[in-house]
């Protein structure tokens, strides 16, 4: 005769409990990896697209166009590429940003938790010539999430976009290219 008192015992609640608690556990590493990865993808999207948009407007306009990191209005050494960036159609003395210089595109702070470092060639600009190719030798700039940390390798998850001196744009796997180790160096 089946009882009248229909419910969980305390018992079955604790277990139940319990077992939420390992799932949760082992989900919220799991949710803050994609949450890492994705931001990494729309960061490097951004400054791809930024990157495209430079190297278009040169060709178009039919001079040099430079993308600088940025602090305000003015282009900057000091941070890394995270803090925003411009475009700028560099009319004036070649290489400095002059107030008559016209801005193409600003592109505010990520806002993401990305820490995006460049190597020394693209390091705080990236010029594009006339013809669409960039000034000087080709470079690498990494973006890494701190929140992706493999600790058995102790190393980061990055992604880093390889910049060609033809202006060609090529993305590759940290592992692929160099070990990251940590997300502030390149």
């Amino acid at each position: 005769m089946p009882s009248a008192d229909s419910g969980f015992s305390l018992i079955e609640l604790l277990a139940g409990l319990a077992i939420l608690s390992v799932l949760t556990v082992l989900a919220v590493p799991q949710y803050r990896s994609l949450q890492g990865r994705g931001t990494l993808q729309a960061s490097l999207s951004a400054l791809s697209a930024d990157l495209l948009l430079a190297r278009n407007t040169a060709i178009t306009r039919n001079r040099p166009v430079v993308l600088c990191k940025r602090v305000g209005v003015t282009c900057t050494s000091n941070g890394g590429w995270e803090q925003g960036w411009l475009i700028y159609v560099d009319e004036g003395r070649p290489g400095i940003q002059e107030p008559t210089d016209p801005v193409i595109r600003q592109q505010d702070q990520l806002g993401y938790q990305v820490s995006v470092r460049g190597n020394t060639p693209v390091r705080n600009r990236i010029a594009f010539r006339a013809d669409g190719s960039m000034t000087g030798v080709s470079g690498a700039i990494v973006f890494c999430d701190a929140r992706i940390h493999d600790y058995a390798s102790d190393r980061h998850e990055a992604l880093i976009l390889v910049i060609a001196n033809s202006g060609r744009l090529r993305t590759v796997r940290g592992d692929e290219y160099a070990s990251i180790n940590n997300c502030g160096a390149i």
